[in-house]
């Protein structure tokens, strides 16, 4: 006989000493509600949320109990309805469950056999319920108020690079709040380095939207699912927990706007020596650890008092900023231009070995002259001289690779200007 007939017979057998008119019936019928009411007042202890509560309290009818169907509905104030059980009972009875004697719930029961019809026992289940309700309550609001505390210090902390993980973390506590079964957010704008987004739990039940356009053009979208209805103070504590990184990604937004202006030349738009001096050292970083090679470019246009003594400032500043768009338009994404001073100029290009950065440097010399054209008068010329050193053939730190590319540029500039100059590698300069 299988367990599951086994169970059943069992079920039949129980059910069919319930309905005998004799003393043993009676008993039995006795210790089947004394020990349904024990199981009940188990769950007191049981550290459970609402839903568990709910879900637990209808097992344990069901499994005592032959009825037709058990459904039980908690109702506290400023929370999420909960239910469990049978859907659909419109001929059930209903007994009140109250929280503080308010009345905050029920048990409804359907298909009640005759002998248990007349008694009270429902009603005993009600208050057994009621009084166990106030513990489970306690411990839904302490359960709720770690989640949010721990959702709101996700969100103020958030410092750096904003990542999906740190997305992630957020929704898994917020996760945690009692009836929120799944929830998405994305963020997008200045303030990350790229659009990120996390999802976690399912999108099951209905749903709130939770979304705030931030300074400049961030913007936060979030989403969550409910497994019921949502009280108006569930969506408050969303909306507040939101608002905190809110709070957090904009002031990430300014932050990285001070950095940005602290390390961009005004004049040109280009970086200026504090960038240059990071992204070398971060490309040689990841060139050593992967064995590549980083070029860098030092360039300086040639004769440019000349523009400035006696054409003026104004039309030596168009052609530094024209200079920079022309770098700028002719780097590779991950390389970095970046204005060292006067008529200086600085370009990192990581990945590259040296074949690369002489092809690279021809084609900036020869674009020189055609793009500074455009802001000088008839006549005037604007040429260019570009020193080249790679990391790690001709030095191996940042220092001295600079000092390598400012040697290869006073070397094309001794040339004759308007020309590129390789530096010697280690063993070369050693011979």
């Amino acid at each position: 006989m299988t367990s599951l007939a086994a169970w059943e017979q069992a079920q039949q057998t129980q059910l069919d000493q319930l309905r005998s008119d004799g003393a043993a019936g009676g008993v039995v019928l006795q210790l089947l509600q004394t020990s349904c009411l024990l199981e009940l007042a188990k769950l007191n202890a049981a550290d459970l949320d609402l839903r568990s509560f709910a879900t637990a309290a209808v097992e344990i009818l069901t499994q005592f109990l032959p009825v037709g169907g058990v459904a039980v509905r908690l109702d506290p104030p400023g929370l999420t309805e909960v239910a469990a059980g049978s859907p659909d009972m419109p001929e059930a009875t209903t007994y009140a469950i109250a929280l503080q004697g308010v009345p905050a719930g029920c048990v409804a029961v359907d298909g009640v056999p005759e002998f248990l019809a007349d008694s009270a026992f429902f009603q005993k289940v009600a208050d057994q319920l009621s009084a166990t309700f106030g513990a489970v309550m306690q411990g839904e609001e302490l359960h709720r108020r770690a989640a949010v505390a721990q959702a709101t210090r996700l969100a103020i902390e958030l410092d750096g690079a904003c990542r999906e993980s740190d997305l992630r973390g957020l929704l898994e506590a917020l996760l945690e709040l009692p009836g929120v079964n799944g929830a998405t957010l994305a963020a997008r704008g200045p303030a990350f380095a790229n659009p990120v987004a996390a999802r976690v739990g399912k999108a099951a039940g209905p749903s709130t939207t939770h979304d705030r356009a931030l300074d400049s053009r961030d913007c936060l979208a979030a989403e969550v699912w409910w497994a019921g209805p949502p009280a108006a103070e569930d969506i408050a504590t969303v909306d507040e927990i939101i608002s905190a990184l809110a709070t957090s990604v904009e002031r990430l937004g300014r932050n990285q706007k001070l950095i940005a202006e602290a390390e961009i030349d005004p004049l040109t738009g280009v970086g200026n020596r504090r960038r240059a001096s990071q992204a070398l050292v971060a490309a040689l970083n990841l060139a050593g650890r992967q064995g590549d090679t980083v070029a860098v470019l030092a360039l300086d246009l040639d004769r440019f008092k000349q523009v400035n003594d006696t054409l003026g400032h104004a039309a030596g500043d168009a052609v530094l900023q024209t200079f920079s768009r022309m770098l700028e338009r002719q780097r590779r994404a991950y390389d970095t231009v970046a204005r060292m001073g006067g008529e200086e100029f600085l370009v990192i290009c990581p990945a590259t070995n040296g074949q690369g950065a002489q092809a690279f440097a021809e084609r900036l010399r020869l674009a020189t002259t055609a793009t500074c054209a455009e802001v000088l008068p008839r006549g005037w010329e604007q040429t260019v001289s570009i020193g080249i050193a790679l990391y790690p053939f001709s030095a191996d730190n940042a220092e001295d690779l600079l000092v390598r590319a400012d040697e290869a540029l006073y070397e094309a500039k001794r040339a004759g200007r308007d020309t590129v100059s390789m530096a010697p590698h280690l063993g070369e300069r050693a011979g």
